[in-house]
């Protein structure tokens, strides 16, 4: 990569840390204006409202499939949302053994990025009124959207950020604005393009929790490890949704194709260096047979995190399911 690029990164780098440090800053101060340790020490009690996790469906087919498929296919965008049957385990490190199977395929992929879907989901407020009514004086901050049935921010298909690509100096620099969070980097080749789908979860500024998946490549002889987003014709059909302490779901976003599906809550960690209360469910599906199987190569030699095929990671047909 020229020494433009470079600089253009770094600068990247530098307006995002400022944009984030502005963001948290409004945020902190919406969460310091209803702080209840502040109103309490002030004479006001303040009791807070216990939340009831969302049910999730106990269902699961007992067919299995096959580690990667024997043909080459393409795949239409399922209207059957599979985390109705798609169960976390009482161990992370355990997975169903079947999942929903994918039907035959009747339609190609489109080559046009959708505009964002949102979801309602069961979970409408943390319990925590403090934390809520700073959320939603921070309504639509640095142009992320609010759904207001479902209480959760998103971005929408072409934010600002997609011009900036990614490089692991923005993971790093996150932590000097307030933003903790774990991370997989799942890196393959295909299609004479060096590939990386990016997982994140955790504390993002001082009211919320949230997710992200994100798809990036970049020229296989760029040295440096700066990723451009993808086009909307190599974005990817997915879902994902967000539980915490593996039952409590606080967000899902709709099966359809991404380049950077995101979601984001009223919240707050126990504590902020440990993530583990937080559990992903993402379904991924790859462009054709080739892609699978490097992704699969890229899932397995993740440094980040362990993928174990059957235990945090299952493929069927096309379709990647991952518990993260």
């Amino acid at each position: 990569m020229g020494t433009n690029k470079i600089t253009a990164a770094v600068i990247a780098l530098v307006a995002i840390c400022i944009a984030s440090f502005v963001a948290v800053r409004q945020l902190a101060k919406g969460e310091q204006i209803n702080n209840p340790t502040i109103i309490a020490n002030q004479g006001e009690v303040q009791q807070s409202q216990p939340v009831e996790p969302a049910t999730e469906s106990t269902t699961e087919s007992t067919s299995e499939s096959t580690a990667v498929p024997s043909t080459e296919s393409t795949l239409a965008p399922s209207s059957e949302n599979i985390f109705s049957t798609y169960d976390i385990s009482s161990d992370i490190s355990e997975m169903p053994t079947s999942i929903v199977s994918t039907a035959a395929p009747t339609t190609a992929l489109s080559t046009t990025l959708p505009p964002p879907v949102t979801v309602t989901t069961t979970k409408t407020t943390t319990g925590d009124k403090y934390i809520d009514e700073a959320a939603k004086e921070n309504k639509g901050f640095l142009g992320y959207l609010y759904n207001e049935t479902g209480n959760y921010y998103y971005t929408n298909s072409d934010p600002w950020q997609r011009v900036f690509g990614f490089n692991a100096a923005y993971d790093f620099g996150a932590q000097f604005v307030f933003m903790f969070f774990d991370t997989a980097r799942i890196k393959y080749t295909y299609d004479n393009k060096d590939w990386m789908v990016e997982l994140w979860k955790g504390q993002y500024g001082a009211v919320f929790i949230g997710a992200e998946i994100g798809v990036y490549y970049k020229p296989t002889d760029r040295t440096v490890e700066h990723y451009d987003c993808v086009s909307d014709d190599d974005a990817l059909y997915m879902e994902m949704a967000l539980y915490r302490n593996k039952n409590e779901e606080l967000l899902s976003r709709e099966y359809t194709r991404y380049w950077w599906c995101t979601g984001f809550v009223p919240g707050k960690l126990k504590k902020y260096s440990d993530r583990s209360e937080l559990t992903v469910k993402a379904r991924i599906t790859m462009e054709n047979k080739n892609m699978l199987k490097a992704f699969v190569k890229g899932l397995e030699t993740c440094q980040e995190f362990k993928f174990v095929a059957g235990k945090n990671y299952r493929v069927d047909g096309l379709d990647v399911f991952i518990n993260w």
